[in-house]
């Protein structure tokens, strides 16, 4: 008998995409969601169970009421994310391995547990404790308050600990997140690495030419992303260079989008569908991600997917799927003159990158890692 895996996720990360190549392959259980289901793509005919009141509440507060009329987003967040938990938890009723994500896994996992289940959980992130020292030295450069933007308190960093202790297996996209862990005292043999992917009927290479001189960033504009090197790397550039920003800017960075906004060669995009970005990502002779913290950074697989090769910073997480000189390098998070120069020879030298990094393949290595097969007399086979 085959087992089918149980997913939980508020939101359709990367998760939802891992749930669509298992339930392909007749081997997802059931998804929990978050959204409602009418927010998913390509659902059709996927075991999905929603709990959705919640996360449309949260959502609608951060979208329509100033920040100081409600609660904290660390309050919010943890009151959607603690009501989705028990919910699913109270679903479960067999042994099959379930997957979820911090801050959403504690009583799941419980609940698993007891009933005979494996238990993994997913890090989209790095530790919370790790990340908060790397973000927080940021912004002490720059000279902001980084407990005025923390998304982070102490019962948020309480319970992932609880969740770390619970889990039997630690899903992490990158060695970096690995390192991370072991670090944070978690045992080596408890950990898998398997990177994300790219959804290929959006990110792959298409018909387009790309535009000459033509950089690309993608992400929300944070000073985690590396903001302040960019600052520095912008004026080293030739002056036919253009850098487009695709994503959300935050209060934090307001002031830098503003001061280059001014500027001819930079040009700031907003947020963009997956669609858009995509086409982006196609036109853009290089991505840059040059970020201060990082754990995988999921558009770098995006961009590869598009034949755009990328340069990432030494903090980058998908650093481990860039082969220097062909498609792409990895360059020190805090060198503005290395990133100035890689960044003019990848254009005086454009080049279509190759490879496979679709969910399709992340997926068999998940199953490689993780999946077995109980056989009618009682044994398991791997």
């Amino acid at each position: 008998m085959a087992q089918k895996f149980i997913i939980s996720a508020t939101n359709p990360c990367h998760l939802y995409e891992m749930a669509r190549e298992l339930h392909s392959l007749n081997r997802l259980g059931r998804y929990y969601s978050g959204y409602p289901i009418w927010k998913l793509k390509g659902s059709e005919r996927m075991p999905i169970q929603c709990y959705s009141a919640r996360t449309l509440l949260v959502y609608g507060l951060l979208k329509f009421v100033p920040e100081r009329y409600r609660f904290s987003n660390c309050s919010l967040f943890r009151w959607q994310d603690e009501a989705f938990d028990r919910a699913v938890a109270l679903s479960l009723s067999d042994d099959s391995p379930v997957v979820a994500i911090p801050g959403q896994a504690l009583e799941t996992f419980r609940i698993a547990k007891r009933l005979g289940a494996k238990t993994i959980l997913s890090h989209a992130t790095g530790p919370l404790q790790t990340w908060i020292h790397l973000v927080k030295e940021e912004f002490q450069r720059v000279g902001s308050s980084f407990d005025r933007f923390s998304p982070v308190d102490s019962e948020t960093l309480s319970r992932h600990q609880e969740e770390y202790e619970v889990a039997d297996f630690h899903w992490v996209p990158s060695q970096i997140v690995k390192a991370q862990l072991i670090q944070g005292g978690i045992a080596e043999e408890r950990i898998r690495v398997i990177a994300f992917g790219a959804n290929p009927t959006i990110y792959h290479q298409g018909e387009g030419v790309k535009r000459s001189k033509q950089i690309l960033f993608a992400g929300q504009l944070t000073w985690r992303k590396g903001l302040r090197l960019l600052d520095q790397v912008i004026p080293l550039l030739s002056p036919e260079v253009e850098i487009e920003f695709a994503g959300p800017f935050l209060e934090e960075s307001r002031e830098w989008v503003r001061k280059w906004s001014r500027d001819p060669r930079v040009k700031f995009l907003g947020p963009l569908s997956s669609e858009r970005l995509a086409e982006k990502m196609r036109k853009a002779q290089l991505l840059i991600l040059p970020s201060v913290e990082e754990s995988f950074g999921l558009v770098v697989v995006q961009a590869l997917s598009c034949g755009t090769p990328c340069l990432v910073s030494d903090r980058v997480g998908a650093q481990d799927l860039i082969i220097s000189g062909e498609n792409g390098a990895i360059l020190s998070w805090d060198s503005p003159e290395s990133w100035s120069q890689a960044i003019e020879h990848w254009l005086r030298n454009p080049r279509q990158t190759q490879g496979d990094y679709s969910w399709k393949r992340q997926s068999a290595l998940f199953l490689n890692e993780f999946y077995t097969t109980v056989t009618d007399d009682g044994e398991v086979e791997k």
